[in-house]
């Protein structure tokens, strides 16, 4: 019996199961204070790569003008409105379409931009809608 108690520590029994319940509280309060909503997480995920594909969008589309290849403005303007447009592609509503004309000038001088842009806007419409 002496034996078994040498192998025993001295420290008292009361002060590791103090230390014990203090780990379990620990555990809990780090649960609930990172406790992360996985729909929120996917939904907070959607909103920034929607605000992204916004963003590169170039806010144009080639069309066909006789024989020539042009690019024409894919803002469209509801039905009784002229102050506002609606971007087919990617949905963002713009109340400066002088902008989205200069833009569009600017990329009928030049072409290579336009296709950069593009690009930029496949990935991202990729990566938002699979």
């Amino acid at each position: 019996m002496d034996l078994l108690m040498d192998l025993l520590p001295t420290t008292p029994w009361w002060w590791v199961g103090a230390v014990l319940i203090l780990k379990v509280v620990e555990v809990v309060a780090v649960k609930f204070t990172f406790t992360f909503n996985i729909n929120q997480g996917q939904e907070s995920k959607r909103k920034r790569r929607k605000e992204r594909l916004q963003a590169k969008c170039p806010h144009a589309v080639p069309i066909k003008e006789g024989g020539t290849l042009g690019l024409e403005s894919s803002f469209l303007s509801p039905s009784g409105t002229t102050a506002w447009g609606v971007c087919r592609r990617c949905g963002l509503v713009t109340y400066d379409m002088r902008a989205s004309e200069h833009m569009l000038e600017r990329y009928l001088n030049n072409p290579d931009q336009y296709v950069k842009q593009k690009k930029a806007f496949d990935k991202v419409y990729k990566k938002l809608y699979g």
